[in-house]
């Protein structure tokens, strides 16, 4: 017979998730029709594209992924174009508009 002192103690498992990036429930389920939405319990954010006889449709959901893609990329050419010290560059890729940073860019073409 062990005694309790000497019985290993128990061990929890320990599960690390290092996740970068975004992640979505699901582009496309199936068992469900993606065009009728009236009756889910759930908003179908994750579905970004729906199939039709005509080819594909983009949603609310895939422009708007679109877009800020896009607005990442363009902070993204600021942010190589700038001096080091430029402060007002680093203002604009960090919160700036797409406006004004599609302005900032046709004031500083690549070189």
């Amino acid at each position: 017979m062990v005694s309790a002192a000497l019985a290993p103690a128990p061990t929890k498992k320990r599960f690390l998730i290092s996740c970068r990036g975004t992640a979505f429930f699901a582009p496309y389920y199936p068992g469900r029709d993606p065009w009728d939405t009236a009756y889910e319990h759930i908003r179908d954010n994750s579905v970004f594209v729906l199939y039709s006889r005509h080819g594909p449709v983009a949603t609310p959901t895939w422009e708007a992924l679109r877009e800020a893609v896009q607005h990442a990329n363009l902070a993204r050419m600021v942010r190589e174009r700038a001096k080091p010290d430029d402060a007002e560059a680093k203002t604009l890729w960090e919160t700036g508009g797409v406006e004004a940073i599609l302005a900032w860019l046709e004031m500083h073409p690549a070189r």
